[in-house]
């Protein structure tokens, strides 16, 4: 299993190129924590095909119940011959950094961490989980704040006048809403999908990229 079996273009050190796909739709989910249950129900909500592209921001471990069974769940569809294109997040970063203390981790598990580029580049976007520093010679090779990065700078010839859609930085749904309905340069999917009671987070969303549709899924994991 690994992301080349796509054919992506690689003229980046940590990311990719992605074609835009010629059928399908080409979605975006962020941040899923380990609740997998949200993440099956959200897939069912978007009837997601083997001609659209998945796009997946990356933290896909930790803070929920279930981080295997998500890992495992990426795996499963990639293996049954859907588009999906998942990023690393800080989260997937501790666990790499972490391996020799996880014996749970296998070595499909850890053939799949490793494989995680840290942003893709299409036609009209970027995506990564944390976000760019433009203050870098070289945005594309600041590891750490493609990773961690929050509230960042957009410069629109460093970013070919692209839109950059992150996770990561935790945003109200209504502020989501807004900066999608207002197209601006920067666009933050976190609602945060673990923190199910408060009143406007909680949620998984996922974006279409291309009509700009918000899909919205409330967690539904058993945790006390």
């Amino acid at each position: 299993m690994r992301l080349e079996r796509f054919e992506l273009n690689t003229p980046f050190r940590y990311g990719y190129f992605v074609q835009k796909n010629t059928h399908g739709r080409r979605l975006a989910i962020p941040d899923i924590h380990g609740c997998k249950r949200t993440f099956e129900e959200l897939l069912k909500k978007i009837k997601l095909t083997k001609d659209d592209q998945l796009f997946l921001l990356g933290d896909y471990v930790n803070k929920g119940p279930d981080s295997f069974g998500v890992i495992d769940k990426i795996i499963e569809m990639i293996e049954e011959g859907y588009k999906i294109f998942p990023l690393r997040g800080n989260h997937e970063q501790i666990w790499l950094e972490e391996i020799k203390k996880n014996s749970k981790i296998t070595e499909k598990h850890k053939e799949f961490l490793r494989s995680l580029p840290l942003f893709y580049e299409l036609d009209r976007f970027y995506l990564v989980h944390g976000g760019f520093n433009i203050s870098n010679k070289n945005p594309f090779l600041d590891t750490k704040s493609m990773l961690t990065a929050r509230y960042m700078q957009y410069d629109a010839r460093t970013f070919q006048n692209k839109t950059i859609i992150h996770g990561h930085t935790t945003m109200s749904l209504p502020v989501i809403q807004a900066q999608i309905q207002e197209k601006r340069s920067v666009i933050s999917l976190d609602n945060g999908c673990v923190y199910r009671d408060s009143l406007y987070e909680g949620n998984l969303v996922c974006l279409n990229l291309d009509t700009f549709e918000l899909y919205i899924q409330k967690n539904v994991e058993n945790v006390r």
